[in-house]
């Protein structure tokens, strides 16, 4: 998180955030960086080296042969410093993890410390679900991850959601929209990490179809990742250069999800997907795609399509676009939705989570 940005480490701060505000003395273990400054006044973060050409952005085993060595030497800094913390008296009571290389430190020192481990699943990847099972607890951000969990490995996480404060998103995106589009234009909004995923080829082959039947619709895209280049060499390929525009904006403000008029992404997959709770919070209409967890956020408040189809695509683009009546509806369903999503509420049920498996691993300490 020191390093690194995503929706995890987003989810991730925010957890570290609203713990400490409700009294909990919070503990970060991090590769360097400067992402979590703004934190250091309210918790301890904890840095260790980051590894030679390590990346802000996560990568996957398909797109870095070097993953599974990064995660190795990441394990082995984590240990040196997490036991030169235990003798140096610092204590845990409870350590939160989530992805794979800290689930594997924490099963090598939960029989040494007695220290019990939470996985917060943000997505489903087979091995993460492998390691998940050897914690106190496992909690899932959606439900189609507790039901791959339970479907591929026989158990069920506690499903708690991430959560989002609206109040963040009343801004003005005027002077944003004004260096994007001009008064008579409509302006769509992607935000996202530019990662093969998130498929961004597909909605600049929809802006192309889009921006032939109506010269009025501009396209940004907000982020930064791995798949930045091979997406500018499309927008270029394609003579979009003037109409779909890549803003390396990280992290993203709210002021752009405000200048929109419409919210696209047409993800291959997501664990749950914060910019959705975002976009509905900056009151934006949504069209995405139907996979993963995004039917279950969103219901019936965007409009959804199959993945990899440009042309579906564009079609519902100029619908939303062009019909107010129907973006103001899919606006009023999205602000009723985000209550579900209230961060003030599920903070409380993850403080819960955080307790029992304490509870737990307290429980079996004492059979032992």
């Amino acid at each position: 998180m020191g390093l690194h940005i995503g929706g995890t480490e987003t989810h991730i701060k925010e957890l570290a955030r609203r713990f400490a505000k409700r009294g909990h003395e919070v503990h970060i273990i991090t590769s360097k960086g400067d992402k979590l400054k703004d934190y250091e006044s309210y918790m301890k973060v904890w840095y260790i080296s980051r590894n030679w050409r390590e990346s802000p952005f996560p990568r996957s085993f398909r797109q870095d042969a070097l993953l599974p060595l990064y995660m190795i030497v990441f394990c082995t800094k984590a240990l040196v410093k997490f036991c030169a913390l235990w003798l140096n008296g610092v204590r845990f009571d409870v350590a939160s993890v989530h992805w794979t290389p800290e689930a594997i430190l924490m099963r090598l020192l939960r029989p040494l410390l007695r220290l019990p481990y939470v996985f917060v699943l943000e997505g489903y990847t087979d091995h993460e679900a492998r390691w998940a099972r050897y914690a106190d607890l496992q909690i899932a951000i959606s439900r189609d991850i507790v039901d791959r969990c339970f479907m591929n490995h026989g158990y069920k996480p506690v499903l708690i959601p991430i959560g989002i404060g609206a109040e963040k998103y009343d801004v003005d995106g005027t002077h944003t929209r004004k260096a994007f589009c001009k008064k008579n234009e409509k302006l769509v909004v992607t935000v996202c990490r530019l990662d093969p995923r998130k498929d961004i080829p597909t909605l600049v082959s929809a802006a192309r179809i889009v921006c032939e039947k109506d010269d009025n619709v501009k396209f940004i895209i907000v982020g930064d990742g791995p798949d930045k280049q091979r997406i500018e060499r499309m927008i270029q390929t394609l003579n979009l250069s003037d109409k779909v525009k890549i803003v390396r904006k990280v992290p993203v403000t709210p002021d752009f999800y405000k200048a929109g008029d419409l919210f696209v992404l047409p993800s291959l997959y997501e664990g749950l997907g914060i910019v959705f709770l975002e976009a509905m919070s900056a009151r934006l209409p949504i069209i995405a795609t139907r996979v993963g967890a995004i039917p279950e956020i969103l219901g019936d408040v965007g409009i959804l399509i199959p993945p990899r189809r440009p042309e579906m695509l564009a079609d519902k683009i100029l619908e939303v676009i062009h019909n107010d009546k129907l973006r103001e509806r899919m606006i009023e369903k999205g602000l009723n939705r985000l209550e579900r999503y209230d961060w003030e509420r599920l903070i409380v049920e993850y403080e819960k989570a955080y307790l029992s498996a304490t509870n737990f691993a307290s429980k079996n300490s004492k059979r032992d």
